[in-house]
């Protein structure tokens, strides 16, 4: 596995930054660069099981599935994701689930000076898969900073 890391400064709070993370429309808007469709089913609560899922061309419903393993509100989450998951069903032999697994996503949020808030996010992957990925994290942040932006405007509550 190879370990990416970025930070991102937004213009917002921790507590407001959290809520367009774990919220699931929100959820829906900011992760379209890596999969339209995506969504979770579960929760983002310590020890929580949850599942990343988006719909293929054919109807499937595929992802991963993961357990939140801290879920500190509003500095941090810490999620291992531990199979991958086909039509409800968990997989975690197949050569593809081996390729994926186990991995982790940790996502820190500090307040800065100033009314700002830093996004560090840490996330293991497949080698093979590092550039696209770092890619589609820039592409995340910049729709979680129009997301933001468009909440602030309409002067609307992040979730």
């Amino acid at each position: 596995m190879k370990r990416i890391s970025l930070e991102y400064l937004f213009e917002t709070s921790p507590e407001y930054l959290w809520e367009l993370i774990v919220d699931p429309e929100h959820y829906r808007y900011w992760t379209t660069a890596f999969s339209e469709g995506s969504k979770f089913i579960g929760n983002w609560s310590q020890g929580s099981t949850i599942q990343f899922v988006m719909t293929d061309d054919v109807g499937n419903e595929r992802g991963m599935f993961s357990e939140v393993m801290e879920s500190e509100w509003p500095s941090h989450i810490f999620i291992q994701h531990k199979g991958l998951v086909m039509n409800g069903i968990e997989d975690y032999d197949s050569p593809q689930a081996k390729l994926w697994t186990p991995a982790y996503e940790h996502y820190t949020l500090e307040a800065i000076e100033g009314g700002k808030c830093a996004f560090k996010m840490e996330q293991s992957i497949p080698e093979a898969f590092e550039d696209e990925f770092l890619e589609n994290w820039h592409h995340e942040f910049k729709l979680m900073k129009v997301r933001l932006k468009l909440l602030a405007d309409l002067n609307l509550p992040s979730h």
